[in-house]
Protein backbone atom coordinates (compact mmCIF):
# COMPACT_ATOMS: atom_id res chain seq x y z
CA UNK A 1 0.00 0.00 0.00
CA UNK A 2 0.99 3.75 -0.53
CA UNK A 3 1.27 4.57 3.24
CA UNK A 4 4.48 2.17 3.51
CA UNK A 5 6.15 4.04 0.92
CA UNK A 6 5.38 7.18 3.21
CA UNK A 7 6.96 6.42 6.66
CA UNK A 8 6.86 10.17 7.68
CA UNK A 9 3.47 10.64 6.95
CA UNK A 10 1.54 12.97 9.16
CA UNK A 11 -1.90 13.47 7.72
CA UNK A 12 -3.97 11.31 5.89
CA UNK A 13 -7.37 11.76 4.53
CA UNK A 14 -9.68 8.77 3.94
CA UNK A 15 -13.08 8.62 1.75
CA UNK A 16 -14.90 5.74 1.58
CA UNK A 17 -17.25 5.21 -1.48
CA UNK A 18 -17.20 1.28 -1.82
CA UNK A 19 -18.29 -1.84 0.54
CA UNK A 20 -17.77 -1.85 4.35
CA UNK A 21 -15.96 -4.82 4.03
CA UNK A 22 -12.72 -2.37 3.21
CA UNK A 23 -12.65 -1.34 7.04
CA UNK A 24 -10.85 -4.52 7.98
CA UNK A 25 -8.21 -4.42 5.03
CA UNK A 26 -7.45 -0.78 5.63
CA UNK A 27 -7.09 -1.04 9.69
CA UNK A 28 -3.90 -3.54 8.46
CA UNK A 29 -2.50 -0.87 6.94
CA UNK A 30 -1.76 1.56 9.82
CA UNK A 31 0.78 -0.21 11.50
CA UNK A 32 2.90 1.11 8.96
CA UNK A 33 1.62 4.35 9.00
CA UNK A 34 2.94 5.09 13.10
CA UNK A 35 3.64 8.97 12.16
CA UNK A 36 0.31 10.34 11.57
CA UNK A 37 -0.80 13.02 13.49
CA UNK A 38 -4.39 14.15 11.60
CA UNK A 39 -6.79 11.14 10.83
CA UNK A 40 -9.93 11.91 8.62
CA UNK A 41 -12.46 9.72 7.74
CA UNK A 42 -15.05 10.65 5.26
CA UNK A 43 -17.30 8.23 4.19
CA UNK A 44 -20.66 7.34 1.75
CA UNK A 45 -23.51 8.13 3.19
CA UNK A 46 -25.69 5.75 0.96
CA UNK A 47 -24.27 2.17 2.70
CA UNK A 48 -23.22 3.42 6.22
CA UNK A 49 -26.52 1.89 7.58
CA UNK A 50 -24.98 -1.08 6.62
CA UNK A 51 -22.73 -0.69 9.07
CA UNK A 52 -23.94 -1.57 12.82
CA UNK A 53 -20.78 -0.76 14.72
CA UNK A 54 -17.35 0.59 13.17
CA UNK A 55 -14.57 -0.68 15.57
CA UNK A 56 -12.35 2.14 15.83
CA UNK A 57 -9.89 0.49 17.71
CA UNK A 58 -8.20 -1.83 15.15
CA UNK A 59 -7.91 1.79 12.85
CA UNK A 60 -5.81 4.03 15.69
CA UNK A 61 -4.37 1.14 18.24
CA UNK A 62 -1.05 1.94 15.70
CA UNK A 63 -1.24 5.29 15.90
CA UNK A 64 1.01 6.71 18.93
CA UNK A 65 1.01 10.15 17.81
CA UNK A 66 -2.66 10.73 16.68
CA UNK A 67 -3.26 14.32 17.84
CA UNK A 68 -6.19 15.28 15.41
CA UNK A 69 -9.22 12.72 14.68
CA UNK A 70 -12.45 13.52 12.43
CA UNK A 71 -14.99 10.92 12.02
CA UNK A 72 -18.23 11.58 10.13
CA UNK A 73 -19.89 8.55 10.92
CA UNK A 74 -20.80 9.35 14.37
CA UNK A 75 -23.29 7.03 14.93
CA UNK A 76 -21.23 3.88 14.33
CA UNK A 77 -18.22 4.42 16.49
CA UNK A 78 -17.86 1.48 18.79
CA UNK A 79 -15.07 1.60 21.52
CA UNK A 80 -14.49 -0.64 24.19
CA UNK A 81 -15.55 0.51 28.13
CA UNK A 82 -12.23 2.55 29.25
CA UNK A 83 -10.00 0.82 31.09
CA UNK A 84 -6.07 1.20 32.41
CA UNK A 85 -5.13 2.12 28.61
CA UNK A 86 -6.91 4.78 26.82
CA UNK A 87 -7.53 4.09 23.03
CA UNK A 88 -6.73 7.91 22.28
CA UNK A 89 -3.60 8.70 24.93
CA UNK A 90 -2.20 11.53 22.89
CA UNK A 91 -5.37 12.75 21.35
CA UNK A 92 -6.16 16.43 21.82
CA UNK A 93 -8.98 17.16 18.86
CA UNK A 94 -11.71 15.05 18.18
CA UNK A 95 -15.15 16.42 15.16
CA UNK A 96 -17.38 14.19 14.95
CA UNK A 97 -19.45 14.76 11.80
CA UNK A 98 -23.12 14.01 10.35
CA UNK A 99 -22.84 10.63 8.09
CA UNK A 100 -24.66 7.32 8.95
CA UNK A 101 -27.40 7.19 12.17
CA UNK A 102 -27.81 9.22 15.34
CA UNK A 103 -25.37 9.46 17.82
CA UNK A 104 -26.11 7.51 20.99
CA UNK A 105 -24.83 9.27 24.36
CA UNK A 106 -23.52 6.92 25.89
CA UNK A 107 -21.07 5.67 22.73
CA UNK A 108 -20.04 9.83 22.79
CA UNK A 109 -19.21 9.14 26.31
CA UNK A 110 -17.67 6.15 25.94
CA UNK A 111 -15.29 8.05 22.91
CA UNK A 112 -14.89 10.38 24.80
CA UNK A 113 -12.94 8.86 28.06
CA UNK A 114 -10.69 7.56 25.68
CA UNK A 115 -9.05 10.96 25.04
CA UNK A 116 -6.95 12.06 28.84
CA UNK A 117 -5.46 15.21 26.58
CA UNK A 118 -8.21 15.87 25.11
CA UNK A 119 -8.30 20.04 24.42
CA UNK A 120 -11.20 20.62 21.90
CA UNK A 121 -14.03 18.48 20.95
CA UNK A 122 -16.67 18.87 18.01
CA UNK A 123 -19.96 17.84 17.67
CA UNK A 124 -21.82 18.21 14.53
CA UNK A 125 -23.78 15.14 14.30
CA UNK A 126 -26.96 16.59 13.91
CA UNK A 127 -28.85 13.81 15.03
CA UNK A 128 -28.72 11.77 18.70
CA UNK A 129 -30.25 9.81 21.01
CA UNK A 130 -30.44 9.37 24.85
CA UNK A 131 -30.07 5.97 25.58
CA UNK A 132 -29.04 5.07 29.31
CA UNK A 133 -26.46 2.70 29.96
CA UNK A 134 -25.46 1.46 33.40
CA UNK A 135 -21.95 0.99 32.83
CA UNK A 136 -20.68 4.59 32.45
CA UNK A 137 -18.89 6.59 34.96
CA UNK A 138 -18.14 9.99 36.32
CA UNK A 139 -14.84 10.88 34.99
CA UNK A 140 -12.22 14.11 34.12
CA UNK A 141 -11.46 15.88 30.90
CA UNK A 142 -8.81 18.01 32.60
CA UNK A 143 -7.32 19.98 29.20
CA UNK A 144 -10.59 20.22 27.92
CA UNK A 145 -10.90 23.99 26.94
CA UNK A 146 -13.17 24.26 23.94
CA UNK A 147 -16.97 22.72 23.13
CA UNK A 148 -18.51 22.99 19.72
CA UNK A 149 -22.17 21.37 19.27
CA UNK A 150 -25.05 21.62 16.99
CA UNK A 151 -27.52 21.24 19.54
CA UNK A 152 -27.89 21.25 23.78
CA UNK A 153 -28.64 17.84 24.09
CA UNK A 154 -24.51 16.12 23.92
CA UNK A 155 -24.37 19.03 27.09
CA UNK A 156 -26.02 16.53 28.93
CA UNK A 157 -23.32 14.19 29.48
CA UNK A 158 -21.08 16.96 30.72
CA UNK A 159 -23.31 17.72 32.90
CA UNK A 160 -24.20 14.27 34.52
CA UNK A 161 -20.72 12.19 33.56
CA UNK A 162 -17.96 14.88 32.87
CA UNK A 163 -16.29 17.46 34.63
CA UNK A 164 -13.93 19.76 32.43
CA UNK A 165 -12.59 22.47 35.28
CA UNK A 166 -10.52 24.30 32.21
CA UNK A 167 -13.31 24.40 29.70
CA UNK A 168 -12.99 28.25 28.40
CA UNK A 169 -14.75 28.17 25.58
CA UNK A 170 -18.15 27.05 24.45
CA UNK A 171 -20.13 27.20 20.85
CA UNK A 172 -23.65 26.46 20.58
CA UNK A 173 -25.18 26.78 16.82
CA UNK A 174 -28.91 25.74 17.85
CA UNK A 175 -30.21 27.15 21.48
CA UNK A 176 -33.25 25.54 22.76
CA UNK A 177 -32.76 26.64 26.54
CA UNK A 178 -33.59 22.79 27.71
CA UNK A 179 -29.77 21.41 28.83
CA UNK A 180 -27.37 24.67 28.59
CA UNK A 181 -28.51 26.29 31.74
CA UNK A 182 -26.99 23.33 33.93
CA UNK A 183 -24.35 22.54 31.72
CA UNK A 184 -23.17 26.20 32.62
CA UNK A 185 -24.12 26.17 36.15
CA UNK A 186 -21.20 23.65 36.72
CA UNK A 187 -18.45 25.32 34.02
CA UNK A 188 -18.81 28.66 35.17
CA UNK A 189 -15.41 29.68 34.43
CA UNK A 190 -16.42 30.07 30.08
CA UNK A 191 -14.86 33.38 29.33
CA UNK A 192 -16.08 32.86 25.46
CA UNK A 193 -19.41 32.32 24.47
CA UNK A 194 -21.24 31.76 21.07
CA UNK A 195 -24.96 31.44 20.53
CA UNK A 196 -27.51 31.51 17.53
CA UNK A 197 -30.39 32.26 19.36
CA UNK A 198 -32.65 32.54 16.64
CA UNK A 199 -35.38 34.85 18.14
CA UNK A 200 -35.15 33.47 22.04
CA UNK A 201 -34.33 35.94 24.56
CA UNK A 202 -34.12 33.66 26.98
CA UNK A 203 -30.19 33.01 27.11
CA UNK A 204 -30.26 35.53 29.82
CA UNK A 205 -30.41 32.75 32.14
CA UNK A 206 -26.87 32.18 31.29
CA UNK A 207 -25.33 35.11 31.27
CA UNK A 208 -26.39 34.64 35.13
CA UNK A 209 -23.84 32.15 36.15
CA UNK A 210 -20.79 33.08 33.31
CA UNK A 211 -19.51 35.69 35.73
CA UNK A 212 -16.26 35.53 33.96
CA UNK A 213 -17.84 36.22 30.28
CA UNK A 214 -15.37 38.16 28.67
CA UNK A 215 -16.15 37.56 24.67
CA UNK A 216 -19.96 36.88 23.31
CA UNK A 217 -21.03 36.44 19.76
CA UNK A 218 -25.00 36.19 19.78
CA UNK A 219 -26.53 35.51 16.38
CA UNK A 220 -30.80 35.37 15.56
CA UNK A 221 -33.36 37.00 13.62
CA UNK A 222 -36.46 38.82 14.11
CA UNK A 223 -35.52 42.30 14.11
CA UNK A 224 -32.85 42.25 16.79
CA UNK A 225 -35.21 41.26 19.52
CA UNK A 226 -33.02 38.61 20.57
CA UNK A 227 -30.56 41.36 21.80
CA UNK A 228 -32.86 42.31 24.82
CA UNK A 229 -30.57 40.40 27.43
CA UNK A 230 -27.92 42.22 26.61
CA UNK A 231 -29.53 45.72 27.53
CA UNK A 232 -32.10 45.05 30.24
CA UNK A 233 -30.75 44.72 33.95
CA UNK A 234 -31.51 41.41 35.55
CA UNK A 235 -33.60 41.56 38.52
CA UNK A 236 -32.03 42.66 41.91
CA UNK A 237 -33.15 40.19 43.90
CA UNK A 238 -31.62 37.31 41.33
CA UNK A 239 -28.05 38.23 43.25
CA UNK A 240 -26.24 38.16 39.58
CA UNK A 241 -24.22 40.75 38.09
CA UNK A 242 -26.66 43.05 35.39
CA UNK A 243 -26.67 42.39 31.77
CA UNK A 244 -22.87 40.17 31.82
CA UNK A 245 -20.74 43.15 33.07
CA UNK A 246 -17.76 41.64 32.61
CA UNK A 247 -17.82 41.48 28.57
CA UNK A 248 -15.04 43.02 26.85
CA UNK A 249 -15.92 41.88 23.23
CA UNK A 250 -18.94 41.70 21.54
CA UNK A 251 -20.64 40.36 18.76
CA UNK A 252 -23.86 40.71 16.86
CA UNK A 253 -24.71 38.13 14.06
CA UNK A 254 -28.11 39.22 12.09
CA UNK A 255 -29.34 36.36 10.23
CA UNK A 256 -32.27 37.69 8.61
CA UNK A 257 -34.79 40.28 8.95
CA UNK A 258 -34.71 44.61 9.58
CA UNK A 259 -32.62 45.27 12.68
CA UNK A 260 -34.79 47.40 14.20
CA UNK A 261 -33.26 50.27 15.53
CA UNK A 262 -34.99 50.53 19.39
CA UNK A 263 -33.40 47.44 20.11
CA UNK A 264 -29.92 48.82 18.29
CA UNK A 265 -30.04 51.88 20.28
CA UNK A 266 -30.33 50.51 23.88
CA UNK A 267 -27.90 48.09 23.20
CA UNK A 268 -25.39 50.66 22.40
CA UNK A 269 -26.18 53.33 25.59
CA UNK A 270 -26.26 50.16 27.62
CA UNK A 271 -22.89 48.53 26.37
CA UNK A 272 -20.89 51.74 24.86
CA UNK A 273 -21.64 54.96 26.41
CA UNK A 274 -20.32 55.89 29.31
CA UNK A 275 -22.31 58.55 31.86
CA UNK A 276 -19.53 58.94 34.29
CA UNK A 277 -15.49 59.26 34.70
CA UNK A 278 -15.34 55.99 35.85
CA UNK A 279 -16.13 54.86 32.30
CA UNK A 280 -19.50 52.85 33.25
CA UNK A 281 -22.75 53.08 31.84
CA UNK A 282 -26.33 53.71 32.72
CA UNK A 283 -26.81 49.82 32.95
CA UNK A 284 -23.61 49.71 34.63
CA UNK A 285 -22.01 47.96 32.62
CA UNK A 286 -18.31 48.99 31.71
CA UNK A 287 -18.03 50.65 28.89
CA UNK A 288 -16.70 49.18 25.69
CA UNK A 289 -15.00 50.28 22.71
CA UNK A 290 -16.04 48.07 19.72
CA UNK A 291 -19.38 46.41 17.99
CA UNK A 292 -18.98 43.98 15.38
CA UNK A 293 -21.63 43.60 13.48
CA UNK A 294 -22.51 40.64 10.93
CA UNK A 295 -24.97 40.74 8.54
CA UNK A 296 -26.54 38.47 5.63
CA UNK A 297 -28.17 41.79 4.44
CA UNK A 298 -24.95 44.09 5.22
CA UNK A 299 -26.64 47.02 2.62
CA UNK A 300 -30.14 47.09 4.52
CA UNK A 301 -28.30 46.96 7.95
CA UNK A 302 -25.46 49.17 7.17
CA UNK A 303 -27.93 51.62 5.84
CA UNK A 304 -30.50 51.68 8.81
CA UNK A 305 -27.28 51.73 11.66
CA UNK A 306 -26.06 54.76 9.77
CA UNK A 307 -29.20 57.07 10.28
CA UNK A 308 -28.99 56.20 14.25
CA UNK A 309 -27.99 59.22 15.81
CA UNK A 310 -25.45 56.59 17.49
CA UNK A 311 -23.77 56.59 14.73
CA UNK A 312 -22.35 60.24 14.69
CA UNK A 313 -19.92 59.10 18.02
CA UNK A 314 -18.71 55.87 16.44
CA UNK A 315 -15.78 55.25 13.37
CA UNK A 316 -16.77 52.20 10.89
CA UNK A 317 -14.48 49.94 9.58
CA UNK A 318 -15.46 47.07 6.75
CA UNK A 319 -12.69 43.81 7.16
CA UNK A 320 -14.87 41.80 5.06
CA UNK A 321 -18.24 42.42 2.56
CA UNK A 322 -20.24 41.18 5.10
CA UNK A 323 -18.74 42.55 8.40
CA UNK A 324 -18.33 45.88 9.81
CA UNK A 325 -17.27 47.41 13.45
CA UNK A 326 -18.09 50.50 15.15
CA UNK A 327 -15.91 51.55 17.34
CA UNK A 328 -16.05 54.52 19.61
CA UNK A 329 -13.37 56.69 20.95
CA UNK A 330 -14.73 59.24 23.76
CA UNK A 331 -12.23 61.97 24.68
CA UNK A 332 -14.90 62.75 27.97
CA UNK A 333 -14.95 60.08 29.40
CA UNK A 334 -18.30 60.88 30.32
CA UNK A 335 -21.38 61.38 28.10
CA UNK A 336 -22.34 65.31 27.99
CA UNK A 337 -25.67 64.75 25.44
Amino acid sequence: MIVDSLPRLQKLFVSFVSNPADFDDLAECWSQAASIHELIYSMNNGWLWLLKDFLLAPHVQHLPYLSSLSLDNAGNVSVPPPGAHPLLPNLTTLTLGSAGPSLALYRLTTLLSHCPLLQRVACKSGKYVEEHHQNLQFFQLRHLSSIETDQELPLKIFSSYIETPVLRKLTLYKYSGDWITEFVQKNRGIEDLILNVRTSPSYDIILTYLTQLRVLSVGGHGHGHFLRPLYTPLPRNSGAPPCAETLQRLEIVISRDKLHMEYFEKLVHARFIPVNKEGYTAAGCKAMHELILIAVEYNQVSKQVQESVLWKRAKITKPRSEVFVLHWDFEDTAETS
